[in-house]
């Protein structure tokens, strides 16, 4: 599986974290924003796979569907 290095959040970070835990469902369409570099903002740094991410919204800003990424993981179990 390909994966693509970006920069996320806290949120976000705790977002995919119980999410491939199995602790949270997520719905369709929920998405968070990340970052393709390091910022104070985004201090934390994580691989996910290249099928996940979506549309750029800024310059170094994407955004990742978290719904996949749980797909993703429930396919590989």
């Amino acid at each position: 599986m390909v994966t693509m290095k970006v920069y996320i959040d806290t949120e976000g970070f705790c977002w995919i974290v119980n999410g491939l835990n199995k602790a949270l469902e997520y719905e369709w369409g929920k998405i968070h924003k990340v970052s393709l570099k390091k910022t104070k903002k985004f201090p934390y740094e994580v691989y996910v796979p290249i099928q996940i991410i979506g549309q750029f919204v800024k310059k170094n800003e994407t955004t990742i569907n978290l719904y996949k990424l749980q797909q993703l993981n429930k396919e590989s179990v």
